[in-house]
C-alpha cells in the first residue's frame, strides 16, 4: 500500500506443489518479497527520502512467519527449495518485516477466497478507498483491518 492505495497486487497459481500451508505461504511471501524489493528500489530512485525502514509484508500463517525469522527451523523445511527463503534473506537485511495479521483482518483474502457478505463489503470499501459512505444497503460495522500484500495462490488450508 502506498498512500492508502494498492501499489501492486497479484494472484496466480503457484508453479510448484507445496506439501503444507506453511510452505505455500512461504512461497507466496518470497514471491511478494521480490515485488516489494523492486518497488522499494524504484521509489528510492525517485526520492531517496521516501523509503525509510523495512516494509511490512503481512501474513496470516504463523508458521510461515516463524520460518521467515528463524533459521533454526531449517530441519522442518529441508525439502523446500532455497529460492523460497528469499523472504528470510530480506528480513535479515532489514528490507522487510513479516508481521502477523489475523485471517479475519486479512484484506488479501478478498482476492483469493469466497467471503461472507459483511467481510466482502468491508474489504471492498477498504480496497476502493471509500470514505464513510454506505457501501451496502445494510448497516455494516467496519472491520479493523491490517493490510496484507501477500500474493494469492496459497493453499486453501491456513492461507
Amino acid at each position: 500500500m502506498w498512500g492508502n492505495a494498492a501499489l501492486s497486487w497479484g494472484s496466480r497459481k503457484q508453479k510448484c506443489v507445496a506439501l503444507s500451508s506453511c510452505e505455500a505461504e512461504l512461497i507466496a511471501l518470497s514471491e511478494a518479497t521480490k515485488d516489494v524489493v523492486y518497488s522499494r528500489k524504484f521509489v528510492a530512485g525517485l526520492d531517496k527520502t521516501a523509503v525509510r525502514g523495512p516494509t511490512d509484508l503481512r501474513t496470516d500463517n504463523t508458521a510461515a512467519r516463524h520460518v521467515s525469522y528463524n533459521p533454526e527451523l531449517h530441519d522442518w523445511m529441508k525439502h523446500v527449495s532455497r529460492r523460497h527463503f528469499f523472504v528470510r534473506d530480506m528480513v535479515e537485511n532489514f528490507e522487510i518485516n513479516v508481521p502477523f495479521v489475523p485471517t479475519k483482518e486479512n484484506v488479501a483474502d478478498f482476492f483469493t477466497k469466497s467471503l461472507p457478505a459483511p467481510a466482502f463489503f468491508a474489504f471492498r470499501k477498504i480496497l476502493m478507498n471509500e470514505r464513510d459512505q454506505a457501501s451496502h444497503p445494510s448497516k455494516l460495522s467496519p472491520l479493523l483491518v491490517g493490510l496484507a500484500m501477500v500474493e494469492g495462490g496459497a493453499s486453501e488450508g491456513n492461507a
